[in-house]
């Protein structure tokens, strides 16, 4: 920064000046650059500028909680059902689907709970959650609901 003695104001090597706008549709008005020595920088170049940076920071944090996923995913691999939390009955701890309550329910040979109702979608879409290895459960220190 330098010190103008004649103005008695601060300058610096970048400063603001005005500039035609290139558009047609906005001809006459003027738009706000920034210039340095070097180059001069539109406020478009700028907004470009950052919202690269913002999006490949977006793609960073995706791909890192895609990779976090995968591992976490890999862990749990095997056999989903002994990887259910159970009681000391050796019950499921699960949070029923169907009547959005925490359950805990034996798990029969084909991997189904006991309370299962074929003809209900949330059933089924419980089966399938517990093959996938996604099914919501609960642990031993919450309340529980040993209806079944």
């Amino acid at each position: 920064m330098k010190f103008d003695s004649k103005r008695r104001e601060r300058t610096t090597a970048r400063q603001a000046v005005s500039v035609p706008l290139r558009d047609s549709s906005l001809a006459g008005h003027q738009q706000r650059a920034y210039t340095d020595r070097r180059r001069m920088v539109t406020m478009d170049e700028r907004l470009a500028a950052f919202l690269r940076e913002q999006l490949r920071a977006a793609g960073r944090n995706v791909e890192r909680t895609r990779a976090a996923f995968g591992e976490g995913k890999a862990e749990g691999d095997g056999d989903p059902i002994a990887a259910l939390p159970t009681d000391d009955a050796g019950r499921a701890q699960l949070v029923c689907r169907r009547h959005a309550v925490k359950r805990a329910a034996k798990i029969d040979n084909e991997g189904r709970p006991v309370c299962f109702d074929a003809d209900h979608i949330d059933c089924r879409g419980c089966v399938e959650d517990i093959d996938a290895g996604r099914i919501e459960t609960w642990g031993a220190d919450e309340t529980k609901n040993t209806d079944s």
